[in-house]
């Protein structure tokens, strides 16, 4: 009868620490709302400062912006006013806008910081001094920017944008 409970005792033992260490790992490598929008906001100051060094910093491959890519979103856009985190889901980021993203940052299917139509994206409601926008990003596990995407559309975006 010693035996037995001890080997139970074993087994429970074995089973909760399996529990909660695959727990401990989902827990450190998934980002959360808030890392989101630390990331945006930090995002939204570099932008707004024109601090080219600190913007290309928040990716996970540096290259990604020049001045100009910047300049040129200003224009189109304005300074950012505000930003609203509305969804983190696999929904906000199109199969296309995926493919573009990657292509845009010579990424190949397989590669680490490659996206996939798996990955989960943050989706925020900008607020821009000329127009209102949805802007998408993911987040790697160190919270660097993978992708983003300014100005991203589609009936469910355009519909959460609307009731935000």
């Amino acid at each position: 009868m010693k035996q037995i409970t001890k080997c139970y005792f074993c087994l429970m033992k074995q089973i909760l620490f399996t529990i909660a260490f695959s727990t401990l790992y989902t827990i450190a490598y998934t980002q959360s709302q808030i890392d989101y929008e630390n990331v945006m906001n930090k995002f939204k100051y570099f932008y707004n400062s024109n601090q080219l060094d600190s913007l290309l910093y928040l990716y996970s491959n540096e290259g990604h912006w020049n001045l100009e890519d910047i300049e040129g979103l200003k224009q189109k856009y304005g300074s950012i006013q505000s930003v609203k985190y509305l969804t983190l889901d696999t929904v906000s980021i199109s199969k296309k806008d995926i493919d573009s993203i990657n292509k845009r940052y010579g990424l190949k299917p397989g590669d680490p910081d490659a996206l996939s139509e798996k990955d989960r994206g943050a989706l925020f409601k900008v607020i821009c001094s000329k127009k209102t926008i949805a802007v998408d990003f993911n987040l790697n596990e160190k919270n660097k920017i993978i992708g983003m995407g300014f100005g991203t559309s589609s009936p469910y975006i355009d519909s959460l944008l609307l009731g935000n």
